[in-house]
């Protein structure tokens, strides 16, 4: 089984506007036979100072623990559905991020007597693919979409209400939610598609925003040329959304599944 990703990131126009960097974040990491992604998103204003950077811890932390309970459990799937039932690899995912911000914090702020995570405070999506399985988490805003046969599913409610939910409030791993998937014959070679709000709100439908990936994927798939041009020019696309829609920052990643 192998994978590809395509991916991108910007700072959102009001960043640009107040000189500040971008508190998004994503990264990815392939291993035998399959692959873990991650993309966190931030909060912006400027009580939640370390954002960018507990967006990005969050991501670590993500990958390094399903990395980790990969080596040592492998596969079963008996074994996944109860550690998930019992929010075992939930809390070891908030677990890692907090020990990853207390190192941080500590460094940082050597005299200060309690580590402030909410100034960290985060959003966070993660998957991992396998030839076997699909399982995926999210925490807040963002949004996981599973392309199949050109028709799209979106993974995960996302009711977060007035407040947006994140790493940085107390047990935050009992608001992350989960769902696991057995990989079947005829959805085995399809794309996994996981963005920040800052993407999502820059339509006025969920059709318009449908047409925007479909684009995008079609010229990723038509020639090496039309993938050349979209690289060249798709960062100026997102800048386009956010200084025209969202203003804020845009993070996109599109995982495709390709089964030899």
């Amino acid at each position: 089984m192998e994978f590809e990703v395509f991916s991108e990131s910007i700072i959102g126009y009001k960043n640009l506007a107040k000189n500040k960097i971008s508190q998004d974040y994503c990264e990815y990491k392939k291993m035998k036979n399959g692959i873990i992604c991650a993309l966190a998103d931030g909060h912006s204003t400027d009580f939640f100072e370390y954002s960018h950077i507990g967006a990005k811890l969050a991501c670590k932390a993500g990958i390094n623990v399903l990395e980790s309970y990969i080596k040592e459990h492998g596969y079963d799937l008996n074994n996944i559905k109860e550690d998930l039932d019992s929010s075992t690899i939930q809390k070891n995912i908030y677990d890692k991020w907090l020990e990853l911000v207390n190192e941080h914090y500590k460094k940082n702020s050597p005299v200060v007597f309690r580590t402030q995570y909410s100034k960290y405070s985060t959003t966070l999506v993660l998957l991992l693919i396998n030839e076997k399985l699909r399982l995926y988490f999210n925490i807040g805003d963002s949004t996981i979409l599973i392309r199949r046969n050109e028709e799209y599913m979106k993974v995960l409610g996302n009711n977060n209400g007035f407040l947006v939910k994140s790493l940085g409030s107390e047990d935050a791993y009992k608001n992350m939610e989960y769902y696991l998937e057995i990989v079947s014959e005829e959805y085995k070679n399809d794309y996994t598609i996981i963005f920040s709000d800052g993407y999502s709100d820059g339509f006025d439908s969920f059709k318009e925003m449908i047409i925007d990936l479909n684009s995008t994927i079609d010229k990723y798939e038509k020639s090496i040329f039309s993938k050349f041009l979209l690289n060249k020019n798709y960062k100026a696309h997102l800048q386009d959304i956010s200084k025209y829609k969202t203003y804020d920052d845009v993070t996109i990643m599109f995982i495709k599944s390709k089964y030899k």
